[in-house]
This record gives C-alpha cells, structure tokens and sequence, in this order.
C-alpha cells in the first residue's frame, strides 16, 4: 500500500466537510480552494470518495501531511519546530514573523523525497530564506531572497559555500505561494512560479525543512507550512458534481 494526497479545487465557497479521512482546506485566494486528505491506495488500484458539506467537522493537517503547521497559537511551537541558531521568531495575528537572526528547523521530518509547500509573505528583502535537505545540526542547502542565492551550509549559518546566484528575483511586500520538490540531492525550488533545478553534494540527500534569516533587519511572514510525500506521477483526480452540497472524487 502507498499514502498519497488528493488534491482538488473548490471553485465555490465550502463549508466544513464531513468525511472518514482527515483532511485540511487551503485557501488560494480568489474565491478557491485545494482540500488535502490522506488514502491508502495500491498500485493501479482507483478509489472513489465522496465528499459532503456539513456543520460539525474541523480540518486536522496534522493528520494529512508528514510536517504541518499553520501558526495558530502565540508563540513558535517548540514541539514542532527546533531553534539551532539565534532567537526564536515570534506568532502573531495567524502568522510566523521572522525577524531576527535564527535557523528554525522542523522536528522529526528526515525525508529523502517530499514535496514542501506553504504560503508567505516576504516584508524585507534582507536575507530571510528557506532551507532544506537538513541532515545534521548546522548541514543543509538554502535559498534566500536577497538576490536568489544558494549556499551550502557546513556547520552553521555562516559556514557556507556559495552554490547559485541571482537565480529568481522576487519582490519586497508581496505573498507567494512556494512548491520545493526535493527527490535525494536534487532540488526543485519553485516559489511563485519562479522556478530554479539545482543537483546538491551527495551527501545531502535526505533530511528536514526550515526557515531562517541572516539579519535582524529582514523581515518575512510565513502563513502556513507543510511536507507531503513525493510521488511521480502524482495521482489522476477526477472530481462530479452531484448537488450544491456533494461531489464524487475519483482516484486513480
């Protein structure tokens, strides 16, 4: 049996969802939506769900994904999350403010093929950024905004070589949406459909996720995060309307 994850776009406003699986809704913007659950489905095997709007059922990503956080509380969630450099960042209004020097990194996540998705918003160009494929304290390759570098850490935050530059040019004050796709030491990074391929030393070839920030005067905003596992090819969705309340999803 293999997990994979169903994703399906909403073209309408959605209630709860009434459901045996767990599930979680991601808000797109514009009016659309992508629900994520989680289903054991074997090789050629096609499975039919159902899916039902109604009162009384609440989304648990921490049940879909591998990694999942959505910044609800007041404060960085030390369960999840492991600060190896600097001050933790703070939560605040739904969202995690990074602002200070620090490595944030994500617990109990040491993958070798994932896909690592999420929301944020960049306030300063001063050096905030991701890192992934964290195999070891002070070990993993990054991506900061700056001017799109790539260094490979080894050791610490400033040990680092300088692998890429001037590879994707985002903007100050503005959201994107980020799809990292990771299988052993090759990256995909793809933030805001900027996308940049980059194949890492050997030894980097599994791990966990993070964030982190260089200065004290860069500032970033993650809305929400999550790992899901790798598949190639995804699954074939095929999704019928049955009423205003109900849809029939196919999974092949």
């Amino acid at each position: 049996m293999k997990k994979i994850l169903l994703f399906l776009l909403i073209l309408m406003g959605i209630g709860a969802v009434s459901a045996e699986y767990p599930y979680w809704i991601e808000d797109i913007g514009d009016g659309q939506y992508n629900i994520w659950t989680k289903i054991n489905i074997s090789a050629g095997e096609t499975k039919t769900i159902y899916i039902v709007k109604q009162d009384g059922y609440s989304p648990d990503g921490d049940a879909v994904f591998e990694f999942f956080d959505d910044f609800e509380g007041t404060s960085l969630d030390t369960t999840k999350w492991d600060i190896e450099e600097g001050t933790a960042p703070t939560v605040e209004n739904g969202y995690l403010n990074i602002n200070k020097e620090c490595v944030i990194v994500a617990k109990n996540l040491d993958m070798e093929k994932y896909i690592w998705e999420g929301k944020i918003k960049i306030v300063s160009l001063n050096y905030p950024g991701f890192l992934y494929n964290h195999y070891k304290k002070g070990y993993y390759y990054d991506l900061y905004y700056e001017d799109g570098t790539i260094f490979k850490h080894t050791g610490s935050l400033w040990s680092r070589t300088q692998i890429a530059d001037g590879i994707m040019s985002l903007s100050a004050n503005t959201e994107y949406h980020f799809n990292h796709i990771i299988t052993g030491n090759t990256a995909k990074l793809n933030v805001g459909d900027k996308i940049y391929s980059l194949n890492m030393d050997t030894t980097y070839n599994k791990g966990s996720v993070g964030f982190l920030q260089y200065f004290s005067n860069g500032q970033m905003y993650v809305y929400y995060t999550f790992v899901r596992k790798y598949a190639n090819p995804e699954p074939t969705i095929t999704v019928n309307q049955i009423n205003n309340n109900e849809w029939i999803v196919k999974v092949d």
